[in-house]
């Protein structure tokens, strides 16, 4: 008997090809990445949402201690936020860096880049003086030194959700390393 053949008016099945078992799990991946972050965003209805816990907060990393509306120090999120965006950041230059060095890397690397400045802006928008070392001369030597920025930022991410007080901002920390991992599963 062989595949396709009908047996009592049953079809037998064809076996799956690689290319289509491949495809299929490549595409399962990219679908689950593409989530909106937006949709991580706490609303204002939500019981643990408090305006100074929220993760996308906007405003510079400064803070004006002649502004008696503001805090005189940052809340430990707020601190924890602030660390984490000089850590993307500090991953998307390096990423960045090497797709300008190496035009061919942007395949591999561009998505990691846009993935990085998505967060950011989810943070509360790029850190200044987030500048990444000139990558190696070589390709794979770039590549190499992006794919280790990446595994640092996903540690780092890791650890500040554990970190995090406010469960929305955990939330956002965990989501982002995972969306990590998940790039650098098909890097």
């Amino acid at each position: 008997m062989a595949p396709g053949d009908i047996v009592g008016r049953v079809p037998v099945p064809r076996p799956a090809s690689r290319r289509l078992v491949l495809g299929s799990a490549l595409a399962g991946v990219a679908g689950t990445t593409a989530c909106s972050l937006d949709s991580l965003d706490p609303s204002p209805d939500d019981p643990t949402y408090t305006p100074t816990t929220s993760p996308t907060g906007e405003g510079s990393d400064e803070v004006d201690p002649d502004d008696p509306t503001e805090p005189a120090e940052p809340s430990a999120d707020e601190a924890l936020t602030l660390r984490v965006r000089r850590a993307v950041a500090r991953t998307e230059a390096t990423t960045a860096a090497a797709v300008r060095r190496h035009p061919a890397l942007a395949g591999d690397l561009g998505p990691l880049t846009d993935l990085h400045r998505a967060h950011l802006r989810e943070l509360g928008g790029p850190v200044r003086g987030a500048a990444a070392p000139e990558p190696p001369g070589g390709r794979r030597a770039a590549r190499a030194g992006a794919v280790r920025a990446e595994a640092r930022l996903q540690r780092t991410l890791l650890a500040a959700a554990t970190e995090a007080e406010s469960g929305p901002l955990a939330l956002l920390l965990a989501t982002m390393a995972a969306s990590v991992a998940q790039h650098r599963e098909v890097l």
